[in-house]
């Protein structure tokens, strides 16, 4: 998986079986995570102070082999890192590992 944003800037992944929205008034809006109940954050970081790109793979998740998975994003600006933070689309795969 890839992600990719403005260098510096700080980032947090998060995926969830469900296209259910999870909203925290202020803070973010994603399209996944059934209100909370099925996001489940899995990496956090700075992009590449070179290009902005980081790769990652979806290693030592178990349990979820065959089940259709969705992955968001939100994205904190790194000098301020002040809510509202911006969300990324989300993405959906089929977990095959």
């Amino acid at each position: 998986m890839w992600v990719a944003g403005t260098p510096g800037d700080v980032f947090g992944l998060a995926f969830s079986p469900d296209l259910v929205p999870t909203v925290l008034p202020g803070f973010f809006s994603l399209a996944i995570g059934d209100g909370g109940a099925t996001l489940f954050p899995f990496k956090a970081g700075a992009f590449n102070p070179v290009n902005g790109v980081q790769a990652y793979q979806f290693t030592g998740l178990t349990g979820i082999t065959g089940q259709l998975i969705h992955v968001q994003g939100i994205v904190l600006d790194a000098p301020s890192l002040a809510p509202p933070w911006a969300s990324t689309n989300p993405a959906s795969t089929l977990f095959t590992f």
